[in-house]
């Protein structure tokens, strides 16, 4: 299942553009010990209910990222848990995948450091 995984993972233009990470993230992947990797993946498939309104609610100033063609984490997702969390802000990354933020950190970058500086002391 990792070569599905990395092309959802990546944009097709990035995994020819730059094979040594995609491989570098296969090889990390691979290592992972597969019996946690299995328990990882079952939490992934059955959802993680600490996240849906939590107790005690989240109260700090919260921003919820995603790609906009991330298959694992869609924007709907990252609708969903910014409505849980009062006055959170949400960010779609536009064109990139799952890892999106291996392809092009700087992408992140503005809207991270825009919303910490409105956020932070």
């Amino acid at each position: 299942t990792i070569d599905a995984a990395l092309a959802r993972w990546f944009t097709r233009e990035f995994a020819s553009q730059s094979p040594e990470i995609v491989a570098r993230i296969r090889e990390t992947v691979l290592a992972n010990n597969p019996v946690s990797y299995a328990a990882l993946r079952l939490v992934l498939a059955e959802g993680v209910v600490e996240l849906i309104r939590p107790v005690p609610p989240i109260a700090h100033p919260t921003l919820v990222m995603t790609c906009e063609d991330d298959s694992g984490s869609t924007p709907e997702m990252s609708q969903a848990i910014a409505t849980e969390i009062h006055r959170a802000e949400m960010q779609i990354v536009a064109g990139l995948r799952h890892l999106g933020l291996i392809e092009q950190p700087q992408t992140f970058l503005a809207p991270l450091l825009d919303f910490l500086r409105r956020h932070l002391p």
